[in-house]
């Protein structure tokens, strides 16, 4: 009994939302298309995911290679620091001694590497984030009826 109850049901939807459907077709086909992103919800979310994608992935490049100029930096600070404090009773000085490039080029390579982490983090944070979001306004989930089934589409 509940299968037929439910078949009929099912029949008598199906005959009602069809005739919905082909009036709905109707009305689309006499309307003139406008081509606007505003028009084109998908495409536009598409878009900027794809947009914010490369935002994270290139601040995640720019983190790791920040993260070894830092290091680099680091390493030639401390080098150029340790000989000059092994240098400091020498009194044999040369007009630049061999410690300051290190030194100078240490303290440049940190500070740059510090910068560039710093910059990269936030940029692939907020690249994620802004994706994410992106990404899940764009999935929708739609019924259709035709005349003779349902479709249920998840699109995104």
């Amino acid at each position: 009994m509940k299968k037929a109850l439910f078949i009929l049901l099912l029949f008598v939807t199906v005959k009602l939302f069809s005739q919905q459907i082909e009036q709905n077709n109707q009305q689309l086909q006499q309307q003139p298309q406008q081509n606007s992103m505003y028009n084109n919800d998908m495409n536009y979310y598409g878009n900027k995911a794809a947009k914010f994608r490369k935002m994270k992935i290139k601040g995640i490049v720019m983190g790791s290679i920040g993260g070894g100029m830092l290091a680099s930096g680091i390493f030639f600070l401390t080098n150029g620091l340790s000989d000059k404090a092994s240098r400091a009773n020498s009194s044999n000085q040369p007009l630049i001694p061999s410690y300051t490039p290190k030194i100078v080029g240490g303290t440049i390579l940190t500070v740059v590497g510090g910068l560039m982490v710093t910059g990269g983090v936030l940029r692939a944070i907020i690249g994620a984030t802004k994706e994410k979001k992106m990404v899940m306004s764009n999935h929708q989930l739609s019924l259709f009826v035709a005349p003779t089934a349902f479709r249920i589409a998840y699109t995104f």
